[in-house]
């Protein structure tokens, strides 16, 4: 399933290939369906969008077929910032402990003990 954003998107199902033709559906399944579109349905009108994108890729088509010249900037890549994960993790590690040495020690003894698990 995919949400449809743009009027040329939606198609009429009989257009459709490799639909199942005899397919039974119980009563509770016609049911959660209705109720799970009625939550979901609204008035849509498709032609209030605009596909912008594509738009732009259709302009630089034809502009290309009439035999302008494209030419692209390349754009920069940002550097990703470098994430020191052990760092990381110690950190968390350090506020799990600071949460655990924190709780009252009623909390402490109520919560299970957790099983180890043998490699």
């Amino acid at each position: 399933m995919e949400t449809m954003l743009y009027a040329d998107e939606v198609v009429s199902p009989d257009t459709l290939e490799g639909l199942p033709e005899d397919v039974e559906v119980t009563d509770r399944e016609l049911a959660m369906a209705q109720q799970l579109i009625d939550s979901l349905a609204d008035d849509f009108k498709p032609e209030r969008y605009r596909d912008d994108y594509r738009e732009r890729v259709m302009d630089l088509i034809e502009r290309k077929a009439e035999g302008q010249e494209i030419v692209v900037n390349e754009e920069e890549e940002e550097q990703a910032p470098v994430v020191d994960l052990m760092a990381a993790l110690e950190a968390s590690l350090a506020a799990a402990k600071t949460r655990r040495e924190g709780e009252p020690a009623e909390e402490k003894q109520a919560r299970p003990a957790r099983k180890r698990r043998s490699a």
